[in-house]
């Protein structure tokens, strides 16, 4: 509707301050439910990606399958972003870490 959205102190925002939506990345929402929530890495991970896909009934994201698409992130020990594939290509080195 061609409304600007803006990013706020960790909130997606109209310009009045109504609430848009969350300003939260896969990563930051990892170490959350580790560290929070208590949940382990691997449940944490399948919780962002082959959870949702199942519910929604996609075979083809949200895990590493033979005829699958091969769009998937490398995170390190801490669960911070190193690097990134597109279609089985690495597109990016990156270190997301403060």
């Amino acid at each position: 509707d061609g409304r600007t959205i803006y990013r706020r102190e960790g909130r997606l925002t109209l310009a009045d301050g109504t609430l848009a939506g969350a300003d939260l990345n896969i990563p930051t929402a990892l170490r959350f439910m580790t560290s929070k929530v208590g949940a382990s890495p691997d449940e944490a991970l399948k919780m962002a990606t082959l959870r949702p896909a199942k519910m929604l009934q996609n075979t083809q994201v949200g895990q590493l399958v033979s005829d699958g698409v091969a769009n998937f992130v490398h995170l390190d020990d801490d669960l911070y972003l190193t690097a990134v594939w597109q279609n089985g290509t690495p597109i990016s080195d990156v270190i997301s870490k403060p």
